[in-house]
């Protein structure tokens, strides 16, 4: 959940002061947030509100376009459909509705997770689990469950291997469940990595990005969620451990509600999206082999076919145009222009889209 208010930017060049200081710390809920409404079909949860994507980045320092829209978006300017929850349910005690959830989210077989508290790890304090489905949010409030959620059912929705379970940076969350719930999280799918392999394939000569991108940079990048549906709760890097507690000074509100829906309710489209980046490389190839014969005249099939005759496991030279390669002098210009190489590292640009809520130039 948290935005960290690093005292340095990440943007490829030398790490350097930042421009950017935050005007808050703790969570930012923003003038136009909805107010969640119970639904009428089931008084017991609360209807989430529509969210229409949208290709504008809403911020003026990144004006171009992302690479990742180029390759995954029909049209760089027109995003995907997005299909997210319709409801949301909060659950603090044991009972019908702890039972209604845990039968909805068997049923799955893919959920997004989100941990939440102060500090997710194994020194850290757990608050909420949110998972989601297709259709629902169902937030486990366990500081009012305590560890009786994963003695009755929890622990085995997690550690189940027949359900995919998709969270971005799995450290903590793997971390906290095992070393203090004795729960082994099991077949993840991790939207960060999913990410970091994306751009190590795309064109850095298969240097591995220093930084992960945050959640809410992903869900603007790839799905065009506007800044304005998504929740941010900056902390400062030298002052995490009390600026993450501020959210969780008040009893679990609506707006609360709603912001932790939100840190959760995009993780399976997301997940659809990356699998989509992740084969872009192995689409482009597999085409590339389909049509190296087929729309040959015959005299250059006929010089191709006794090619691969005497050297069939040679890869064709055109496989260069898709994996981009970058000469010695070339990597050395991108290291002296604008991203700092630093062995297999790439400083590269993690593109956080900061709202003005937030964030003041």
């Amino acid at each position: 959940m948290a935005a960290q208010n690093s005292d340095f930017s990440r943007d490829g060049n030398e790490l350097r002061r930042s421009k950017s200081l935050f005007s808050m710390v703790g969570p930012v809920y923003g003038e136009d947030m909805p107010v969640l409404k119970t639904s009428e079909e089931d008084k017991r949860g609360f209807r989430l509100p529509m969210v229409i994507p949208t290709s504008e980045l809403q911020v003026s320092s990144h004006p171009t376009i992302p690479e990742v829209r180029q390759f995954v978006w029909n049209d760089p300017f027109s995003p995907p459909s997005l299909n997210i929850p319709r409801m949301v349910y909060l659950i603090d005690t044991l009972g019908d509705l702890f039972d209604y959830a845990l039968q909805e989210l068997a049923k799955s077989t893919e959920l997004g997770i989100k941990l939440e508290g102060k500090e997710i790890h194994r020194f850290g304090h757990l608050c909420t689990i949110a998972l989601s489905t297709r259709e629902t949010v169902f937030i486990f409030d366990v500081q009012q469950l305590k560890t009786r959620c994963f003695k009755y059912g929890l622990g085995y929705i997690l550690e189940s291997s027949d359900i995919v379970k998709v969270c971005h940076d799995s450290r903590g969350t793997s971390d906290i469940l095992k070393n203090k719930y004795d729960v082994i999280l099991n077949n993840v799918f991790d939207t960060s990595i999913a990410d970091m392999t994306f751009y190590k394939s795309l064109n850095e000569d298969g240097l591995i990005p220093k930084y992960l991108r945050s959640y809410q940079t992903l869900c603007i990048e790839y799905l065009g969620v506007p800044t304005a549906s998504l929740f941010y709760n900056p902390v400062r890097s030298n002052n995490i451990e009390n600026d993450s507690s501020l959210f969780w000074e008040d009893p679990i509100t609506n707006k609360m509600i709603l912001a932790l829906a939100r840190n959760c309710m995009y993780l399976l489209p997301l997940k659809d999206i990356c699998e989509k980046a992740l084969v872009v490389h192995f689409n482009k190839a597999t085409q590339l082999f389909l049509d190296k014969l087929r729309f040959c005249e015959n005299y250059e099939a006929e010089v191709q076919i006794e090619a691969m005759s005497r050297k069939p496991e040679k890869i064709p030279k055109d496989m260069q145009k898709i994996f981009k390669q970058f000469p010695n002098k070339e990597k050395k210009e991108k290291k002296s222009k604008d991203k700092r190489i630093e062995g297999k590292f790439i400083h590269q640009d993690v593109r956080e889209y900061l709202p003005h809520a937030i964030c003041r130039l």
